[in-house]
């Protein structure tokens, strides 16, 4: 989380107006939302895209992010045969961030805990909208 926290504040000094999307899998969610939580990254977080993964309350909850009112979007993809981090586990992520008033695009595949052409696709056309 430290190095990639490093990545995104250089690249926010550098490129100031850049639009900053944060990307992980599986439990490397704990990593995006560790991030979204964090002060100094937040404002620069053009959108998050979470994979096969999880909300974490702990981080999606604190004082920096439900205090600053930066809602960024997110994209959640989830398979629904997944065997690793549970589709009930996206879902229920999907309905807390959208209970916290993050703008959530969701998307379910007939999938394990894996990503597929069609969620490739999806993941582009999601940053195509959010880039307009």
């Amino acid at each position: 989380a430290a190095e990639i926290r490093d990545l995104v504040l250089d690249q926010a000094t550098k490129s100031p107006n850049a639009a900053i999307f944060i990307a992980c899998g599986s439990w490397g969610g704990a990593i995006c939302w560790q991030l979204a939580a964090d002060p100094e990254v937040t404002p620069h977080i053009a959108g998050l895209l979470l994979l096969g993964s999880n909300h974490y309350d702990r981080f999606i909850t604190s004082p920096e992010v439900t205090g600053t009112g930066h809602r960024f979007p997110v994209y959640l993809g989830h398979g629904t045969a997944d065997p690793i981090v549970p589709y009930t586990r996206g879902a229920a992520s999907r309905d807390r961030l959208r209970a916290l008033g993050y703008a959530v695009e969701w998307h379910e595949y007939p999938m394990p805990h894996s990503v597929n052409e069609e969620e490739i696709e999806a993941i582009a056309a999601f940053l195509r909208r959010v880039l307009g």
